[in-house]
C-alpha cells in the first residue's frame, strides 16, 4: 500500500492496519507517524512467490511455527491492546445514512408548537404531498389564489372546537415544510395553531392542527402561603399596641399566639418541638 493511500485514511483505520501488522508503539503515534511507520513496514514486506516457483520447491517437514516478533522486536503491551479496542468499530454496516444524506422531509402531516418564553413560541411543520393534492381537489380553482398560513388561536380556559377561540392572528408562510419563532405576546395564556390554505373570502381549509401549549407568566405569583401570614387580629395584639410586650395580660396572649404558630410548624414537620428553658431557683 502506497503512502498516498495511507494518508487518505483516518487515524482509526490506520490503527486497525497497525494492529493487524503488529506495529509496536502505535498507541503513542500521531497520524503522520503511523503513516510513515506503516509505509516503511509495508514497503519492506517481501513479494509473494509465484505459484510456479512454489511447485518446484520440494516439500519440507512441517515444523512448529514460532511466534513472529513485532517489527521493533517487542511483544504488544497491554496499553496497545486496550488502545486497539478504543478504535474497534465492529463489523462494517452497509447502507449507513450520513449527515449529508438525511432527507429534507419525512412525509409527515403535522404542526408542532413549543413554548420558548412568556412571549415567544417555536413552531415547526410539514405537510405531505397527499394532503396538498387533497386540498387542491377541495379548493378547485380557488387553490391558486389561496395562501398558506399559520393561524394562532388563544384558547385559554375553553374546550376548543375550531371556532370558539378568544382571538386569533394569521402568519403567512412560504412553504409546506419549515419552522419559525412565533410572537405570542400574551404570558400565562393557552394557544394552539392551525396550518392551512386561506381563501380570498377569509375561509380556512385546515391541513393540520397543533398541540396546545400554555405560555409561562412573566410576573411573580400572587399566591401566598397563608399558613405563615399574620392575621390582622394577631398583628394588633402583638405589634400595634404601645407597650404591649410590657403588659402582663398581653404577654400571656403573645405566648399563646407563639405557641399556636409552633404547633402549626410541628404538625407540618417544619419545626421541631421547643421547650422553655428552666430558670434555676435561688436558695
Amino acid at each position: 500500500m502506497k503512502k498516498t493511500e495511507l494518508l487518505k485514511k483516518t487515524r482509526q483505520e490506520l490503527m486497525e492496519i497497525a494492529r493487524e501488522k503488529g506495529l509496536a508503539g502505535r498507541s503513542k503515534m500521531k497520524k503522520e507517524e503511523l503513516v510513515s511507520s506503516l509505509s516503511s513496514l509495508l514497503k519492506d514486506k517481501p513479494p509473494a512467490k509465484k505459484k510456479q516457483e512454489k511447485a518446484r520447491v520440494a516439500p519440507r517437514k512441517k515444523e512448529k511455527a514460532a511466534a513472529a516478533p513485532t517489527p521493533a522486536g517487542k511483544a504488544e503491551t497491554w496499553q496497545e491492546k486496550v488502545e486497539d479496542t478504543k478504535f474497534y468499530l465492529g463489523a462494517e454496516e452497509k447502507g449507513f445514512v450520513t449527515e449529508e444524506e438525511l432527507p429534507v422531509g419525512y412525509g409527515d402531516n403535522k404542526v408542532v408548537l413549543m413554548v420558548r418564553d412568556p412571549h415567544w413560541a417555536y413552531v415547526y411543520w410539514e405537510i405531505n404531498s397527499r394532503k396538498i393534492a387533497e386540498a387542491k381537489r377541495k379548493l378547485s380553482s380557488a387553490f391558486d389564489e389561496s395562501r398558506l398560513i399559520l393561524r394562532i388561536y388563544d384558547i385559554t380556559g375553553i374546550d376548543f372546537d375550531g371556532g370558539n377561540a378568544h382571538s386569533f392572528f394569521d402568519i403567512e408562510i412560504p412553504n409546506v415544510l419549515g419552522n419559525w419563532y412565533v410572537p405570542l405576546g400574551r404570558p400565562n395564556r393557552t394557544f394552539c395553531i392551525d396550518i392551512g390554505y386561506k381563501e380570498t373570502g377569509g375561509g380556512l381549509l385546515v391541513l393540520s392542527r397543533s398541540n396546545q401549549v400554555t405560555s409561562p407568566r412573566d410576573t411573580f405569583s400572587e399566591v401566598l402561603d397563608e399558613e405563615w401570614m399574620s392575621t390582622e387580629d394577631e398583628y394588633q395584639r402583638i405589634y400595634a399596641r404601645p407597650g404591649a410586650l410590657g403588659a402582663a395580660g398581653t404577654s400571656a396572649e403573645l405566648v399563646e399566639i407563639v405557641k399556636k404558630r409552633i404547633e402549626r410548624g410541628t404538625s407540618s414537620g417544619g419545626v421541631r418541638e421547643l421547650k422553655p428553658k428552666e430558670t434555676p431557683r435561688k436558695h
